[in-house]
């Protein structure tokens, strides 16, 4: 499936990537401070590849797509273990961003690799209020992934609180072990999951 365009509506497109270098990070013109966690792109070396990208609008009944291409392309790719984390990271990530995502701007995720790491990228812009919930939560996942994950899954089952970010991302920290990372500019946000290979 590598090189294919899988057109998905006029706003969405789903497509393995060339091996591109990663852009630097621009400054944001926003008067707020940037919340900087320190981000895994250090770890991917001096040239790391994009393995896919895609772009969607949020609310896009994508989620289903990009999962089953995300599967079969790590799955091609990775070995089983590895494969797995990554879609687990994967599907979770672009959940939250379609979900919490603004309607004006698009949605991006990303596979990217280099050295002996994997990381997925999601991007998206959202209202301060939402900054503020997520930043919350990677603090508290990173505190206590296993706990947190028990807590949210105890939520979700007894109908005390909506199966939502929380439990996605804690999710990621606790069954697939990995790393979060966020990086916020004004209202721009990227969370990234970092997969060792």
């Amino acid at each position: 499936m590598p090189g294919a365009s899988k057109p998905l509506g006029t706003q969405n497109t789903l497509a393995a990537a060339k091996p591109t270098r990663l852009p630097s990070a621009s400054s944001s013109e926003d008067a707020r401070p940037a919340r900087r966690v320190a981000r895994p792109i250090a770890r991917l070396g001096p040239s790391p590849s994009t393995l896919i990208h895609i772009e969607c609008n949020s609310g896009a009944d994508i989620l289903d797509y990009a999962h089953t291409f995300f599967t079969a392309y790590t799955e091609g790719h990775f070995r089983p273990h590895v494969a797995q984390k990554v879609t687990i990271a994967a599907f979770e990530l672009l959940a939250n961003g379609l979900r919490y995502g603004t309607m004006s701007d698009k949605v991006v995720i990303e596979l990217l690799q280099g050295n002996s790491w994997i990381v997925v990228r999601v991007t998206n812009s959202t209202i301060m209020a939402r900054i503020a919930m997520l930043t919350e939560h990677l603090d508290k996942i990173q505190a206590s992934p296993e706990g947190t994950y028990v807590e949210e899954m105890r939520k979700s089952l007894t109908g005390a609180g909506q199966r939502g970010a929380m439990l996605g991302l804690a999710r990621v920290a606790h069954e697939a072990g990995l790393e979060i990372f966020s990086t916020v500019e004004g209202s721009r946000v990227v969370v990234e999951a970092c997969c060792p290979t």
